[in-house]
């Protein structure tokens, strides 16, 4: 039984993302200014999370919540800009389950922004 639950453990821990998710803006504009803020939700089939339905795992360049030098997301899709503007375009992701957890393929979108210095 133990090889059984290795190989278990194995296959979930690399479970795929399903990468045609789109994650919209749904208030705000993009590209945002430093400290600016936008709404963001995932949209996968009938999978719909930001304001209103908050939950699963947001990151900002690949940093769960983000951080002061990319902007930070809570899990209602709320990107807050940092006060300076990233020397590149970062990138929002959202999943609904926590990476390498779902049996097939775990609803995920991610999108592209742009922080302007005014």
């Amino acid at each position: 039984m133990r090889w059984l639950a290795a190989i278990l453990l194995t296959t979930l821990a690399g479970c795929p993302i399903c990468s045609d998710g789109e994650l919209r803006v749904v208030g705000g504009a993009d590209p945002v200014v430093v400290n600016g803020a936008l709404d963001l939700e995932l949209h996968y089939g009938d999978t719909v999370l930001g304001p209103g339905r908050c939950g699963g795992y947001w990151t900002v360049e690949g940093i769960e919540g983000g951080d002061t030098t990319v902007g930070t997301i809570d899990t209602c899709g709320h990107f807050v800009a940092p006060a300076t503007a990233p020397a590149q375009p970062v990138t929002i992701a959202a999943a609904s389950d926590a990476p390498g957890t779902c049996a097939d393929c775990c609803p995920y979108g991610s999108r592209t922004v742009i922080v302007l210095q005014p």
